[in-house]
């Protein structure tokens, strides 16, 4: 997997690793746990079928006192968000949000651990 990679190059990533990795002819499901470098905890998970032409994901932010900061996923709930079935859950509130992977959510930590550095 090329996230894989990734992962490794990431300078906001400590560490990484698969809480579960099934692969089968047409698709795959993996569930990672990945350590920020400030502590905080990234849980990515992603399940696709080219065959079924379905793919899910749910990308978990949390700080070290396993308290939320955002979590993206587009589990088929909220249909009352108008970017249904993609969301975005903050501790107080769902809001709508774009189609996510979890390059662009490492994107987004990165920019939010260097404002904090900046402190």
């Amino acid at each position: 997997m090329e996230i894989l990679k990734w992962l490794d190059d990431t300078s906001i990533v400590k560490a990484w690793s698969f809480l579960d990795s099934p692969e089968w002819p047409t698709g795959y499901y993996y569930k990672i746990k990945i350590e920020l470098i400030n502590s905080d905890l990234l849980y990515a998970s992603e399940y696709f079928d080219w065959d079924e032409n379905v793919r899910t994901y749910t990308l978990h932010w949390q700080d070290k006192k396993n308290n939320l900061i955002t979590r993206w996923d587009n589990t088929a709930h909220h249909r009352h968000i108008k970017t249904f079935p993609f969301h975005t859950h903050l501790p107080n509130k769902i809001i709508e949000s774009e189609e996510m992977t979890l390059e662009m959510v490492l994107e987004i930590i990165s920019q939010h651990i260097g404002n904090q550095q900046n402190y």
